[in-house]
């Protein structure tokens, strides 16, 4: 049996409409603070989307396990196709239909399809507990997959930055348990 900590970034710098927007002074204090949640947890693994975000957010975690940062392209968020000024009517109609996309971007289904397999290769290739930090939406969809639909919109909905979910998986990668945000009530100011 083995654990998996899954990690959204902390607070982005939401002024710069990049994929390496970087975090905020709050988001890096932010992600300083997640040390101290992990001290009586081994970590054998620390993956991370590609973007500056996710891997500033556990940055902290890989100096305190003395452990690389393994960078998966595949866990990167999802592409919207262009920046959007009502991000929450466009991430609503997503999620009720999981192919509607813009032109450019991606469908959720396509999202899920790509965390999903992402997922499953490093199951297959690592051992031990691991960290996987990633992004709200692809982790999300990746949620919605693993707890077949019981993780759902409303559940994305109260994802914060950062949040940590655990699963508790068998050795041949089966999800025994799964827990919803360990942060519900956010890391203490």
């Amino acid at each position: 049996m083995r654990q998996v900590y899954f990690i959204r970034h902390s607070i982005r710098d939401s002024r710069v409409h990049s994929e390496n927007a970087p975090l905020t002074k709050e988001g890096t204090r932010l992600a300083e603070k997640l040390v101290p949640l992990f001290s009586e947890v081994a970590i054998q693994h620390i993956y991370a989307s590609p973007y500056e975000r996710a891997q500033a957010t556990v940055r902290p975690l890989a100096d305190y396990y003395n452990l690389p940062i393994s960078e998966k392209s595949a866990l990167r968020e999802r592409a919207i196709g262009t920046w959007l000024a009502d991000f929450d009517s466009f991430t609503a109609a997503q999620w009720q239909d999981f192919s509607y996309k813009l032109a450019g971007g991606e469908a959720l289904a396509e999202v899920t399809l790509h965390m999903s397999q992402i997922f499953s290769e490093i199951l297959a290739t690592s051992s031990g507990n691991i960290i996987i930090a990633g992004h709200g939406t692809a982790l999300a969809c990746l949620f919605n997959e693993i707890t077949s639909g019981k993780f759902a919109y409303q559940d994305f909905k109260r994802m914060q930055m950062p949040d940590i979910f655990v699963g508790e998986f068998s050795d041949e990668g089966k999800l025994l348990n799964f827990s919803p945000s360990l942060l519900a009530n956010g890391l203490s100011k």
